[in-house]
């Protein structure tokens, strides 16, 4: 039996900047986290603790606790509290499990990072010394719930700031104070949060493998080579899989249009699709289009050796005449995270073809070789406008709603709403 990878992961933050913020992270990167409390709301130190006591019972694997220094050098009590709680995680039994994260003064000074082009000491008392430096970059910026709701904090921070610079910044700072803890200099340990979420989501790909994770996946989204085609098998030897598809084109009594015998008869197709369309010729004519998908696992580089057995599939169609008609046309793709520089030099081979991804032509067949990013943006490209659309309007109806009722009961709404809309567009 195959391991199945799963990794459960507990964002606690004290207040709402703190929720949207890693809320917006997690739905921008796909991460697999929940952000705690449900919903945005003011937490002290005790109710942070009682949510880290509640994740360890239901056994996540990671629990972040966020924290602003400038509320627990206001508070001594909570302070004591936070620096017992700090001990008592620290030991082994909890060591990388549970971890405290600081920011001094406040998350925003994270946000700060962003936007300074480098690293000083910088000081300040609370978050009202800090706002006015804050919004020569981030205008309008409030810590309100409105605010938050109105603008994608991820998002605006990524895309007017530089994420890399804060993670830097971040680093060379914590250093610094390191060397001179007896200053009270602005900080933020965010930076080990972002480098713990992507670390954990590369590690899942050392697990990941084609038939237990990819092909499954793939088999529910067909969809994403092009909508106009028709699942015919997935996972199935190539000899059952045509003689399905012979099936359907010339009728199972049809003796004539048996399949030859063959040495790759056991070879297993990941994913087959086939689509029919009429095209303008001086006769009447309909032309087959298929595809035949091979998967790899995300560890797996794209070499020549992959693009062999891809062109292993190919050869054993064209050795099979009913399946080779000028009006029967085949794709064969390889799919993985990353191409080799052999692969690449076969792309400059065709790319006077303009095909994103040809390596090799023969016929009425064609061999592809492409990374996950490839088909990801290719769909983006032609749907768009639809999945701006989609966008738009979950964005105005989370917000109509987030106004107008309480905040867990428009978030469901909205989530509903969105639901009915991809639906009934995919």
């Amino acid at each position: 039996m195959r391991r199945t990878v799963t990794k459960s992961i507990a964002i606690i933050g004290e207040g709402e900047t703190e929720w949207f913020y890693f809320d917006s992270l997690r739905v921008a990167c796909r991460y697999p986290f929940k952000v705690a409390p449900d919903f945005p709301q003011h937490s002290d130190i005790n109710h942070i603790l009682k949510l880290v006591e509640s994740y360890l019972d239901k056994q996540y694997d990671y629990i972040i606790c966020l924290f602003d220094m400038d509320r627990l050098f206001q508070f001594p009590s909570e302070m004591q509290l936070y620096q017992r709680a700090k001990k008592k995680y620290g030991i082994k039994k909890y060591a990388g499990k549970v971890i405290f994260v600081e920011t001094n003064p406040c998350t925003e000074f994270w946000f700060l990072l962003h936007f300074l082009p480098n690293v000083a000491y910088r000081r300040y008392e609370n978050y009202d010394q800090l706002l006015p430096e804050l919004q020569k970059y981030m205008p309008g910026y409030e810590k309100t719930k409105r605010y938050f709701i109105r603008t994608n904090l991820y998002k605006y921070l990524t895309e007017n700031g530089d994420l890399e610079r804060a993670m830097s910044n971040s680093e060379k700072l914590c250093q610094l104070c390191k060397e001179s803890p007896e200053d009270l200099k602005a900080y933020s340990e965010i930076h080990k949060v972002i480098e713990l979420l992507k670390s954990i989501v590369y590690d899942l790909t050392k697990f990941a493998n084609e038939r237990d994770h990819v092909q499954k996946i793939v088999e529910r989204h067909f969809w994403l080579f092009g909508e106009q085609y028709n699942l015919a098998s997935a996972d199935q030897r190539m000899q059952k899989a045509l003689e399905q598809y012979r099936n359907i084109l010339y009728g199972e009594e049809d003796v004539t249009a048996e399949l030859n015998p063959d040495a790759e008869n056991e070879r297993r197709m990941d994913i087959f699709l086939c689509n029919t369309r009429n095209i303008e010729t001086t006769f009447e004519t309909t032309l087959e289009e298929n595809i035949v998908v091979e998967l790899k696992a995300p560890r797996v580089l794209l070499t020549k050796k992959v693009l062999r057995q891809v062109e292993d599939y190919m050869d054993y169609v064209r050795r099979q005449p009913q399946f080779n008609s000028e009006l029967r046309k085949w794709k064969f793709i390889a799919v993985c995270k990353e191409v080799d520089d052999y692969v690449k030099s076969q792309y400059k081979a065709f790319e006077d073809k303009g095909k994103v991804g040809l390596v090799f032509q023969v016929d009425n067949c064609e061999v592809y070789a492409l990374t996950w990013d490839d088909i990801f943006k290719s769909f983006e490209i032609k749907h768009k406008p639809m999945l701006e659309r989609l966008k738009y309007d979950r964005e105005r109806v989370a917000n109509e709603l987030m106004a107008e009722v309480s905040d867990t009961e428009g978030r469901e709404k909205a989530d509903t709403l969105t639901k009915i809309a991809v639906a009934k567009v995919l």
